[in-house]
């Protein structure tokens, strides 16, 4: 019989954090047809917008192109090893037929190593409780772009708007400055009525969310 050695827990830093992210962004599905005219892989364009929220700066893949072209190297590839930036809009393209679903997992694999390590220890209150913050948002709205899974609703003018809407979850704890972000639940298709207030449609927004998480 042969024993199979203990697989060594991943230690989780920022390092293997992206490496992991870069994995899932390289796998996404290609909904491209084919032809010559592909020079942007997913990985780069996954990653490429994974940059933007990384840094926190939406003119962060400007500025590595100006770096690129004035010192033939960038962050943008040292960092998160992509090899040809795409532009905001060729990001877009590739990316919006994709769905979230397939990187969800990346934000699952670090719980369990930071859980081992003690990590969420700093956040437990209450007799040793998680309090998990919540809250309803729009992620896409829009009255020409739409899909299956849009929630509609009609506008004054009688013109339909689809949208998105998703309930976000942190780990937070008094006296923390840090906040651990959770898997976000989207909601389900749904369809509004005209005139309706901002609170109520707020109030919706988490109701509608909340019923699959």
């Amino acid at each position: 019989m042969v024993l199979k050695p203990k697989s060594t827990p991943v230690k989780w830093t920022v390092k293997t954090l992206v490496a992991r992210v870069r994995e899932a962004l390289c796998a996404l599905p290609d909904t491209r047809k084919g032809g010559n005219n592909q020079r942007y892989t997913m990985g780069d364009a996954g990653m490429s917008a994974f940059s933007v929220f990384f840094m926190q700066s939406p003119s962060f893949l400007d500025f590595q192109v100006r770096m690129q072209k004035a010192r033939g190297r960038n962050n943008a590839s040292s960092l998160f090893g992509i090899e040809q930036i795409p532009s905001m809009q060729q990001i877009r393209n590739l990316l919006d037929p994709v769905s979230s679903d397939h990187v969800a997992p990346v934000f699952m694999d670090p719980v369990e190593p930071i859980v081992a390590d003690g990590g969420l220890a700093s956040h437990r209150a209450l007799d040793g409780r998680l309090l998990v913050a919540l809250d309803g948002t729009e992620h896409h709205c829009s009255e020409a772009t739409d899909c299956p899974q849009c929630s509609t609703r009609t506008l004054a003018n009688g013109k339909t708007q689809y949208y998105h809407t998703a309930l976000t979850s942190v780990i937070v704890a008094p006296g923390q400055k840090t906040v651990l972000p959770w898997p976000r639940s989207s909601s389900c298709r749904r369809t509004e009525r005209p005139n309706r207030t901002a609170s109520s449609r707020q109030a919706r927004i988490g109701c509608n969310a909340g019923g699959r998480s």
